[in-house]
């Protein structure tokens, strides 16, 4: 019997990102939903900015899935809960489990969001 190929780095990533874009997104939507229902003096510029970053992640994910696809990798069964994001994968034929707690999904957001906006992680701009 074959022994079960390892998961890349690269691939391992890929899965990553494929798990927790699509939270990145629900995040960017509910707070442009809040920023419309504010009193601000410039909502364009803001909500704009969000709209930016999700068509930023949008193209990212959509990446993600062509590369994943060419790999042969397919998530087959992912859940959400309060105790974070639990995912079932297939690579190369053998299935894997990933799950990513809900502290280490805030964190992947944050670092995600401060990439793209050129900022640390205390908000300042690098």
């Amino acid at each position: 019997m074959n022994k079960p190929q390892e998961v890349t780095k690269d691939e391992l990533i890929m899965v990553k990102y494929r798990i927790i874009y699509p939270v990145i997104l629900d995040v960017l939507e509910r707070d442009i939903g809040k920023m419309k229902l504010i009193d601000l003096k410039i909502p364009t510029i803001y909500i704009g900015n969000l709209k930016h970053l999700q068509n930023l992640i949008t193209q990212e994910l959509t990446e993600i899935k062509r590369e994943m696809h060419k790999r042969g990798i397919k998530i087959f069964n992912q859940e959400r809960s309060t105790k974070g994001i639990t995912a079932k994968y297939l690579c190369r034929g053998y299935s894997h489990e990933i799950s990513f707690l809900p502290n280490i999904i805030r964190a992947c957001v944050i670092i995600k969001v401060c990439m793209l906006l050129n900022l640390d992680i205390n908000g300042e701009v690098i």
